[in-house]
């Protein structure tokens, strides 16, 4: 588990960083303080008094708009309730088409984090997405099957071998092209983490 959380921890800073919330700096610094350092410049840019005031106000306010890393950093981070973000999301999908495989799978892995275990979305997306949008359709659908999800398309095995045949010369995986990019890369490490040691 302590594996996960490092890996959690990585992919989260790597996100952010990509997004410019966070400089990136060669010093290193222990991962809990940076976390600490995003989610407290996250509370003052937003006016959040606190995590759970941020989860209910901005983050719930914008469930549609790129907060769903957010929540799924969050749900591994510390106990918080997401039932105002969860019942926001889920509104959302309700009442728009979600058109690409990998933003229906990002969904409904947000959908998990928050808390939402029987969601007709989550195992129809997972029968009908995964595969269908490249390695991150894959990714997001390894996710989901580590989450205790089945899908007969693809079981877990085969899930985690193709997505091991997507890995470049140089250890990596990528969107496109034959070197491994960082972002794509640490996602699919943490995806593969579970698997380690033949678990699949």
């Amino acid at each position: 588990m302590k594996i996960i959380h490092k890996l959690i921890v990585s992919v989260l800073i790597i996100i952010l960083a990509v997004a410019g919330c966070i400089p990136v700096t060669a010093k290193t610094v222990k991962a809990d303080n940076i976390i600490d350092q995003i989610i407290s410049r996250k509370l003052k840019e937003t006016s959040s008094g606190s995590v759970q005031d941020w989860i209910d106000g901005y983050l719930s306010d914008n469930a549609d708009s790129g907060t769903e890393w957010y929540v799924i950093a969050l749900s591994q981070y510390g106990n918080y309730d997401f039932t105002v973000y969860k019942k926001a999301l889920v509104k959302y999908l309700s009442e728009n088409e979600t058109g690409a495989a990998s933003s229906r799978l990002k969904y409904a892995l947000t959908l998990i984090a928050a808390g939402e275990r029987s969601s007709p979305f989550i195992s129809e997306t997972l029968e009908n997405s995964v595969g269908e949008q490249g390695i991150m359709s894959l990714v997001f659908g390894l996710h989901i099957l580590n989450n205790g999800y089945k899908c007969e398309k693809y079981p877990l095995k085969t899930l985690t071998d193709e997505l091991l045949s997507f890995q470049s010369a140089d250890g990596g995986w990528s969107l496109t092209g034959r070197n491994g990019d960082v972002d794509v890369t640490a996602m699919t490490v943490q995806a593969l983490a579970p698997q380690y040691n033949g678990n699949a």
